[in-house]
């Protein structure tokens, strides 16, 4: 049931929605020769960028999304750059869309794609999980994690363990320690490889390392749509990448997570960032059978508390946390 207050404030963006909608119906049906199938999943960036630009009435499930979007997440301090879209027999469709090609920094949500990368090699069989390498002063970053609050160093860790740290707590000796397997030029390389264009680590070849870079909410919504999707990593790599983002016991659960149970929980699989002014977390939504239903990336700069309020009370926190209660109650109620 729709909050009548928000009904009467998104007024003029549903009307605009069902105006688009039909201009784009338009102009696709007179632009797509007889016959040609623009239902099928993309299969590029360049496709993806079309598919979720086109602006569509959403399922009633993305459209209370988006009321809730648009009424309680956008007045929340800062600027928001996002993208959500609806998977519907593999095809993306956006629910929500603004300023999602905005170059931002990328902080932890770029852990992501190091994880898969490092998992593509993986795959490649240039790494192993049980590689290891050995936890020394000038890898312990400061920041989040589990490393930098360790009294003694000196553990000798699996790759496989460095990867679960990364995800799972935002570990950011983690990184520093990937690059004793990965270098940023290689990472970047594999990123290439995908097809993505703005998404990028920082190489930082004075201290042998880099550094997490940039990317766009499309961007990382494309690489989560393409992990989900089998299209860049094995079944197993895959499994693995999105069971460490998934747990519901450990890690973060200030946003997305933070209102649902733990069965709800443990059907997202969500990674947050935080850098000075900045707020992000990225993630899909999955049916109770396992099929990728939303895949959401919600970013906010200029973030009026952002150098001192690290915590759950940051507005556009609560924002996203309101935004996941939402998500998982509305396409529950109506599945797509």
């Amino acid at each position: 049931m729709f909050d009548r207050r928000k009904l009467f404030a998104a007024g003029p963006l549903l009307l605009g929605m069902a105006y688009s909608e039909l201009k784009y119906m338009t102009t696709s049906a007179q632009a797509s020769p007889a016959g040609e199938n623009i239902t099928h999943p993309p299969t590029s960036l360049a496709d993806y960028v079309t598919r979720t630009s086109a602006v569509r009435i959403p399922s009633p499930a993305g459209v209370e999304l988006a009321l809730d979007y648009f009424v309680e997440a956008t007045p929340a301090a800062g600027n928001w750059h996002s993208l959500v879209v609806e998977i519907i027999e593999g095809v993306p469709y956006q629910v929500i869309s603004q300023d999602a090609d905005r170059i931002i920094d990328a902080a932890s949500i770029q852990k992501v794609g190091i994880a898969a990368a490092v998992l593509h090699q993986v795959d490649a069989g240039k790494l192993k999980l049980s590689d290891k390498t050995t936890l020394t002063e000038e890898m312990v970053a400061p920041g989040s994690g589990l490393y930098v609050n360790q009294v003694e160093i000196g553990d000798e860790l699996t790759l496989s363990n460095i990867l679960v740290a990364m995800i799972q707590v935002s570990d950011n000796s983690s990184v520093r320690m990937i690059s004793r397997f990965l270098s940023g030029d290689e990472i970047n390389n594999i990123y290439e490889s995908w097809g993505l264009v703005n998404t990028r680590v920082e190489p930082l070849p004075e201290l042998k390392r880099f550094a997490t870079g940039k990317t766009t909410p499309r961007e990382i919504s494309y690489l989560l749509y393409s992990i989900v999707g089998g299209n860049i990593l094995s079944p197993e790599s895959t499994k693995i990448l999105l069971d460490i983002m998934s747990v519901s016991t450990d890690g973060y659960t200030d946003g997305i997570r933070r209102s649902l149970s733990s069965n709800e929980r443990s059907r997202i699989s969500t990674k947050y960032g935080v850098l000075d002014d900045i707020r992000s977390e990225v993630g899909v939504f999955f049916t109770e059978e396992r099929r990728p239903e939303v895949i959401y990336a919600y970013f906010a700069s200029e973030v009026q508390d952002g150098a001192v309020n690290w915590g759950a009370t940051s507005r556009p926190v609560e924002a996203v946390a309101k935004l996941g209660r939402t998500m998982v109650s509305a396409y529950d109620r109506n599945p797509l």
